[in-house]
C-alpha cells in the first residue's frame, strides 16, 4: 500500500470511529420501557477494533514519514515539519497585516487614528514568499506519498 492510500484509509477510519462514538452516545441511555435503537456494548467493541487498526496504521505512517528521504537528504518527517513551521509564519504575518489595516475611528467627537508599526507592502511580500514555499512543500510531499510504499 502507498503512503498516500494509508492517509485515505486513516481518515476514513477516523470519520467511521467519530460515526460510532456518536451512535454510542445516542444509545448509552434511553427512556425506561424504551430499547436502544443498537447495543452501545457491541458499538464501544466495534470501536475498540477500529481504535486498534488505525492506531497501528498511524505507528505505520509515522515510521513511514520518519524513515523516508527526500531528494535533498530531508526525511518526509522533517518536510512536514518545516510546512508546518511556515505554515504558522504565514498565519501570523496575515494576522498582523489584518490587524494593521484598522482604520481610524470616531469616539467621543475626536478622531482617533492609527499608525501602522509595520511596513504592509513588506509583510505582504513575505506573506507572499511563503505561501510559495508551502505550495512547493505540499506538492513535494504530496508526490513523495503516492510514490512511497507504507513501511
Amino acid at each position: 500500500m502507498k503512503l498516500a492510500e494509508a492517509l485515505i484509509l486513516r481518515a476514513d477510519m477516523q470519520r467511521k470511529l467519530a460515526n460510532i462514538n456518536s451512535r454510542i452516545a445516542e444509545n448509552v441511555s434511553v427512556r425506561e420501557n424504551d430499547e436502544p435503537s443498537e447495543m452501545p456494548n457491541k458499538l464501544m467493541k466495534e470501536a475498540d477494533e477500529v481504535i486498534e487498526k488505525l492506531y497501528s496504521l498511524i505507528a505505520h505512517i509515522h515510521h513511514t514519514n520518519a524513515t523516508v528521504r527526500l531528494a535533498n537528504g530531508k526525511t518526509l518527517l522533517m518536510t512536514m515539519i518545516e510546512r508546518d513551521k511556515l505554515r504558522e509564519r504565514y498565519r501570523m504575518i496575515i494576522n498582523a497585516l489584518k490587524n494593521a489595516k484598522k482604520p481610524s475611528e470616531v469616539q467621543y467627537n475626536y478622531e482617533v487614528k492609527y499608525k501602522k508599526m509595520v511596513n504592509i507592502i513588506a509583510l505582504q511580500r513575505q506573506a507572499e514568499d511563503i505561501a510559495i514555499k508551502i505550495r512547493n512543500l505540499n506538492v513535494l510531499i504530496q508526490a513523495t506519498t503516492w510514490k512511497v510504499d507504507l513501511r
